[in-house]
C-alpha cells in the first residue's frame, strides 16, 4: 500500500520546466492580447503613459550640482550624459551631442548654466547664472 501512495505521487509530479514554461506562455499571451486589441505590443504606449504616471507620483531626488561638477558633463567623457542648465535648472542634452558635444556647434553651453547668454545673446562672455544687470523685462522676453 506504501508503494502505491509513493507512485501516485511520482505521477503528479510536475516537470522542473514547467513552471517556467507556463510564466513564458503568460507573458506571450500578454504581448499576443496587446496586439490583438490595440495594433501594439505595448497596450498603444500605454506602459509610457504608466511610467510618466510612476514618475510623477513618484518623483525622483533632484540633484544638486556646483558648478565643478556640472563643467564635468560638457561631453568631453563619452560615457557621461550631456548637461546644461538655465535658471538653475539642469537639462540631459544628450541626445543632442552632435549639436553639444564636442566640436558642435553649441558645445560652449554644455556643462554650464548658461542663462546669462540666453537672455543677452552674448555667447561669448554670458556663459554664466549670474543675473545681475539683467531686467525683469528682459527676462520676461527671453526666457518663458
Amino acid at each position: 500500500m506504501a508503494t502505491d501512495a509513493k507512485e501516485k505521487h511520482k505521477t503528479q509530479e510536475k516537470p522542473k520546466g514547467s513552471i517556467l514554461y507556463s510564466i513564458f506562455v503568460f507573458i506571450i499571451g500578454i504581448f499576443a492580447i496587446s496586439y490583438l486589441t490595440t495594433g501594439t505590443f505595448d497596450f498603444d504606449g500605454g506602459v509610457l503613459k504608466a511610467k510618466a504616471l510612476y514618475r510623477k507620483a513618484f518623483p525622483q531626488g533632484e540633484k544638486v550640482f556646483t558648478t565643478k561638477q556640472l563643467a564635468l558633463y560638457d561631453g568631453s567623457d563619452p560615457n557621461r550624459p550631456i548637461y546644461l542648465a538655465i535658471k538653475g535648472r539642469v537639462y540631459d542634452v544628450t541626445a543632442g551631442a552632435n549639436y553639444y558635444g564636442k566640436g558642435g556647434g553649441y558645445s560652449f553651453f554644455a556643462g554650464k548654466d548658461a542663462t546669462r547668454a540666453f537672455i543677452t545673446g552674448c555667447f561669448q562672455t554670458h556663459l554664466t547664472h549670474d543675473l545681475r544687470g539683467i531686467t525683469e523685462e528682459q527676462m520676461k522676453v527671453r526666457l518663458i
